[in-house]
């Protein structure tokens, strides 16, 4: 799990879960073809997790059945923050969502949040 929970503490509550229902959430994630694509940047160093972000993929019945997406979770761990990691992060998972054809793109995000 490569200190996934300690990452996304960064940004919300997001105790640790049991290794059990870990794998089992992953297997549902997984068993949605073409509806998440999680992104995440393992230091090599550490071999631990330093960012995550994840692109829902939402079938619509409005733009002839095309899809939105969703920019979810972007986290940086706080000894990576400043060189622009998470910048890379939201506009890599923008450009994989224009490639899957999605007519729009959505980040909602605590103004807090934002850094240049």
């Amino acid at each position: 799990m490569r200190s996934h929970f300690g990452l996304l503490q960064t940004l919300t509550v997001a105790p640790p879960i049991a290794p059990s229902l870990y794998t089992a959430l992953f297997n549902h994630l997984r068993a949605c073809p073409e509806t998440y694509y999680t992104v995440v940047v393992i230091d090599r160093k550490t071999d631990q997790m330093v960012a995550h972000g994840t692109v829902l993929v939402e079938k619509k019945y409005i733009h002839g059945g095309s899809s939105a997406a969703h920019i979810e979770d972007i986290v940086v761990s706080p000894s990576c923050q400043g060189g622009g990691l998470g910048k890379k992060m939201v506009l890599g998972l923008r450009d994989l969502a224009l490639g899957l054809g999605c007519y729009k793109v959505v980040l909602h995000c605590k103004e807090e949040r934002i850094r240049e």
